[in-house]
C-alpha cells in the first residue's frame, strides 16, 4: 500500500485529520500515547513547529 505525503492531502482532509488527532490526544488517558498523538502531526510534516 503506497504512503501518502502531507502535500497529497486536500486542505479539508488535512484539517480533518488534525482535528481527529487533537480529539484523540485530548481523550487519551495514557501520557505516553497522548504525547505521541500530539507530536504526530509535527513528525509527519502535517504542521510545522512555531518558533518563538
Amino acid at each position: 500500500m503506497p504512503g501518502v505525503t502531507p502535500g497529497a492531502l486536500k486542505p479539508y482532509q488535512r484539517n480533518h485529520l488534525l482535528q481527529v488527532l487533537t480529539d484523540l490526544a485530548e481523550a487519551e488517558p495514557d501520557p505516553a500515547r497522548r504525547e505521541f498523538l500530539e507530536s504526530f502531526p509535527f513528525a509527519c510534516g502535517l504542521v510545522e513547529e512555531e518558533e518563538g
